[in-house]
């Protein structure tokens, strides 16, 4: 079953092997989504040599940072229809050239404004780029491989949470922060190259060259599967980084440890994350996607409501956030099978929704949960968190649920 071959890409798989230009496309996306997650999170390290270049407070030259989430969350679901209509590769490529090319101005800027314009472009570039990038593993694979590649290609962005910060800080002390930004670039302009190589000039799904360009979120809204699987993301994401947006100074505060020991738990959070994001396709073909989100929900709302409540240790925080880690990894993996399947006619319309969705709970869950902690205490925070993961796991439920019996009920 070869990526080029686009005939593949419209009937379901016979064959459950890959060749050698689908491992070379597996990489490749792998490197594309890391590069784009580690310049996310190699800024963090690098920001006060940049707000001192630009001769600006630290808080003025993260609104660099600001402006790539809101170029990016805007610009998933506005740009997701173009896909639908045109090739979908000639859509990737376009967004990683914008991507690579924003990166490299970013280490050329002079003031804030430069900054946030060549940030906010890097990140309508990312937003060309992730959808389509899930929008092209679902059109190509089918079960059992599917979940399988979803899982590998999004562990790349557990990695960039693990390595961004020590690779931006290494850079930065070796060669400055603006080598930091070349060496992104250069990951990028890599996986693009491999991509052009290998990738099939998917055509659009059927009759989606002829759809209107609202026509496609049309389609998705159409489709209860699609609908629920997207409130699923976006539920399940609100409790997530609801809890893992304060969790740092949670930690910090109730065991008492520096910032480094905190550092070192949240990095052992993003090893175990990338660790089951790279297995999670073989435990979403074991159990499917209702049970493994249904499971790994269940276990997690446990988790946080005992690491917010519970009077803990050191070494039981850290085997807790492992226990987080990995039913994220399953569980986020599953989601993403069933959004990236539910509409195969607009499939990069609603991995970009999906994509808001994931901003979208990031913003529901540091504002609302924010003001929980501040008010209340932390172990709210992780029953508001099991809440709204107990609400993502009913509507998973009804995302999953065969359209028969949805009909009959």
């Amino acid at each position: 079953m070869s990526v080029q071959t686009s005939a593949a890409a419209a009937a379901p798989a016979v064959e459950n092997r890959l060749t050698a230009k689908d491992v070379l496309a597996i990489a490749g996306m792998f490197l594309g989504v890391f590069s784009i997650g580690a310049d996310s999170f190699i800024i963090s390290p690098i920001l006060r040599p940049i707000s001192e270049a630009l001769d600006s407070s630290l808080a003025t030259a993260g609104l660099g940072v600001t402006a790539y989430a809101i170029c990016y969350a805007v610009g998933a679901p506005l740009l997701g229809p173009l896909a639908d209509r045109i090739s979908r590769k000639r859509m990737l490529l376009t967004g990683m050239a914008l991507f690579v090319v924003a990166t490299v101005l970013s280490a050329f800027v002079w003031d804030v404004l430069t900054f946030c314009i060549t940030r906010g472009l890097a990140g309508i570039g990312a937003a060309m780029v992730t959808p389509n990038v899930m929008a092209l593993i679902a059109t190509t694979y089918r079960p059992p491989l599917l979940p399988k590649i979803i899982g590998i290609v999004m562990s790349a962005l557990s990695l960039a949470i693990v390595v961004g910060v020590p690779i931006g800080s290494y850079l930065a002390e070796a060669a400055g922060w603006r080598s930091s930004f070349y060496f992104i670039a250069g990951l990028g302009l890599l996986s693009g190259l491999v991509l052009s190589s290998v990738l099939a000039d998917n055509p659009p799904a059927a009759g989606g060259a002829k759809k209107s360009y609202l026509g496609a979120y049309a389609e998705v809204l159409r489709s209860r599967t699609a609908v629920f699987a997207l409130l699923t993301t976006l539920t399940w994401m609100t409790g997530f980084y609801g809890v893992y947006t304060y969790l740092g100074t949670y930690l910090g505060d109730s065991l008492a440890i520096s910032t480094a020991t905190v550092g070192s738990l949240l990095l052992a959070y993003g090893a175990g994350n990338f660790a089951a994001s790279f297995m999670a396709g073989w435990v979403v073909a074991k159990l499917g996607p209702r049970s493994t989100v249904m499971v790994n929900g269940l276990v997690s709302s446990v988790v946080v409501i005992a690491l917010a409540s519970a009077d803990l240790d050191t070494w039981a925080v850290l085997l807790l956030l492992i226990g987080w880690a990995f039913t994220q990894g399953f569980a986020i993996t599953a989601m993403t099978a069933v959004t990236a399947g539910s509409v195969p006619e607009a499939r990069a319309t609603v991995m970009s929704m999906n994509s808001s969705c994931i901003y979208l709970g990031l913003t529901l869950g540091s504002a609302i949960f924010g003001a929980l902690f501040t008010r209340t205490s932390f172990t709210w925070v992780g029953v508001a968190a099991a809440a709204a993961t107990l609400l993502a796991i009913v509507a998973n439920v009804v995302a999953t649920k065969p359209a028969k019996a949805a009909a009959g009920a």
